[in-house]
């Protein structure tokens, strides 16, 4: 009750309306993202990167990894471009999505779009085998 009183003074809202914000602002996010799946099977992909990076800058974990594929692949950007791959792929990890751990492990171990680093390589596969990716466990191995 406390912590809603704060926000409540901080934001001007109730509890009640920043939970309403929230579910819209998913519900959007949930829309955008499969707006941008159905641009990607129409090949639309430059219309695929504009959707996905909608959802994904509101916190869709999907859309973030998806988004870091595009980048890393080329399609729907000016440029291939492994930095900014990098970068989606760590909001898609920080985020729980095993996908993206293992791939960011992966960008670590070589030095792909981020400065090489086997401790950074290392705990990424951790992460992502920790939710049962086979490949990070592998490489765990490995």
């Amino acid at each position: 009750l406390e912590r809603e009183r704060e926000i409540e003074a901080a934001t001007g809202f109730t509890g009640k309306q920043i939970e309403e914000i929230a579910k819209k602002t998913l519900e959007e996010s949930r829309d955008f993202f499969s707006r941008g799946n159905a641009a990607f099977i129409l090949k639309d992909y430059k219309e695929t990167v504009l959707w996905y990076g909608m959802a994904a800058n509101n916190g869709h974990v999907n859309a973030q990894l998806r988004l870091g594929w595009m980048y890393e692949t080329g399609l729907g950007v000016d440029k291939q471009d492994y930095n900014e791959a990098a970068k989606w792929y760590t909001k898609a990890a920080e985020n729980g999505n095993p996908n993206a751990q293992f791939i960011l492990g992966n960008y670590y171990k070589v030095g792909l779009g981020v400065k090489k680093d086997t401790s950074k390589a290392v705990f990424w596969y951790r992460e992502a085998a920790k939710q049962g990716d086979p490949n990070a466990q592998k490489e765990l191995i490995n």
